[in-house]
């Protein structure tokens, strides 16, 4: 799955951050252990976890990855920034995720990368106002029309698999809209 940026305007209630409840996850598949692997790309790649990797700590989730990687994640609750490199840890200003963070990864060569968890059985996002750096955090797609409290999000921006970058622009119409689901894979 890519990492999404998100766009959260909320002039009318002053609100700093929204919370979306995107419900819960099918209930034949909650709590059961699932494997994923990624093909990633040489360069940056858009990455998050559609489950509970069980981990918050990178080292051990991004140890299939070698000691020749990078990541970083944007945090919409301080405007910052935040990284980890392999081969520097000690200098990271990132130093956990959760399934609903959306990071990016550059790797000097192409990789599979496997990992496995559980499937979360319910999710919220909590997204500050202004960009976001968010991953969708359930292991099924949901259509970004039919959720609750799309009305507080302005804008989404997601890479596509070929490469170019898709949109959701709220109150667009939908025929503009290059894209239509949060997914999982």
């Amino acid at each position: 799955l890519n990492a999404t940026g998100v766009r959260i305007e909320d002039s009318m209630s002053g609100l700093a951050f929204t919370r979306i409840d995107i419900g819960k996850a099918i209930a034949s598949a909650a709590g059961k252990r699932m494997n994923y692997t990624f093909a990633l790309q040489k360069g940056w790649n858009g990455i998050s976890f559609p489950i509970n990797v069980g981990e918050e700590n990178i080292s051990e989730i991004f140890s299939p990855l070698g000691s020749d990687y990078t990541l970083i994640y944007y945090n919409g609750s301080d405007s910052r920034w935040q990284f980890f490199q392999a081969q520097f840890p000690e200098d990271a200003t990132l130093h956990g995720i959760t399934s609903s963070m959306g990071l990016f990864v550059y790797l000097p060569n192409p990789v599979n990368f496997s990992f496995e968890g559980i499937i979360l059985p319910y999710a919220v996002l909590s997204l500050e106002k202004g960009w976001n750096l968010m991953g969708w955090p359930l292991a099924e797609s949901r259509k970004i029309s039919d959720m609750p409290r799309m009305g507080n999000i302005s804008k989404i921006l997601s890479p596509g698999d070929s490469g170019l970058w898709q949109s959701y622009e709220n109150g667009r119409n939908n025929s503009l809209n290059t894209l239509e689901y949060f997914n999982a894979t």
